[in-house]
């Protein structure tokens, strides 16, 4: 019994080990409003429902030294696929700080700092609107395919950081820059048509203070190409939230 029981347990802490990881650092879940108990309680019933049977168990050593070695391989490959899931989130977050900007909600930092408040507004908004797109294009379900392809492509026990992986996590990163550009170049266009108007207002009327002007109009400029730039956000972030179940199998794949 012991000798059947043993190896399946083992094996079973490691994907739960995985699991929880992914768990803390994926988008939503990763949230404090999220309990820490529901956390371990999901973890434990993912790893019960990913596990493979007994005749497929990895072979894993039950040695002290190799199996703390086997669990830190795990939380590092949790990591790794939560910072992947965490890219689509910070496309967001990088075109919210590029929109807020040239829009003039960063201001918000000087007044709101004291609230412990990161960002401007219009993060907040995007990070809202992103986490439910997230859940309404299934984003939680890719991740779990992303998680059980990942034990596919690199069983409990044998995960390495090697120069592919951080290789691949690096082409992600550059991608979030691109997107981000995307989803905010179109606000931007607008704000920078605004301000050549205003600078060539300043000098047909030098008695008209610009700023006082201008602060609002590029308020309300940007917030109405907001409003008309939104629905195209949706695709964009469709497309980079179905990509994660191969994302999460590229990232922790043995090969290039």
């Amino acid at each position: 019994m012991g000798s059947l029981t043993t190896p399946y347990l083992m094996v079973y802490f490691l994907v739960f080990v995985r699991t929880l990881t992914l768990y803390t650092s994926m988008p939503v879940v990763s949230s404090r409003v999220v309990p820490v108990p529901a956390k371990i309680g999901l973890g434990l019933l993912t790893a019960f429902a990913l596990l493979p049977d007994g005749r497929a168990l990895p072979v894993v050593s039950g040695e002290l030294l190799p199996y703390a070695t086997a669990i830190a391989q795990e939380i590092l490959a949790g990591l790794v696929l939560g910072f992947g899931a965490q890219l689509v989130f910070v496309v967001m977050e990088n075109a919210a700080a590029l929109t807020g900007t040239h829009t003039g909600f960063g201001a918000a930092n000087a007044v709101l700092h004291v609230a412990d408040f990161t960002g401007n507004p219009l993060s907040q908004f995007y990070f809202l609107f992103a986490a439910l797109l997230f859940l309404v294009v299934d984003g939680h379900h890719q991740l779990l395919i992303g998680l059980d392809a990942s034990l596919q492509a690199m069983p409990v026990g044998t995960f390495q950081l090697g120069e592919a992986t951080t290789e691949r996590l690096l082409m992600l990163l550059s991608t979030t820059w691109v997107a981000a550009l995307r989803i905010s170049l179109p606000v931007m266009g607008a704000l920078l048509a605004a301000d050549l108007a205003l600078a060539l207002v300043s000098r047909a009327v030098p008695q008209m203070n610009v700023f006082y002007v201008g602060a609002p109009l590029k308020v309300g400029l940007g917030l109405i190409m907001l409003a008309i730039t939104l629905p195209t956000i949706a695709p964009v972030f469709r497309s980079m939230v179905g990509t994660l179940a191969q994302q999460s199998a590229t990232l922790l794949k043995a090969v290039p």
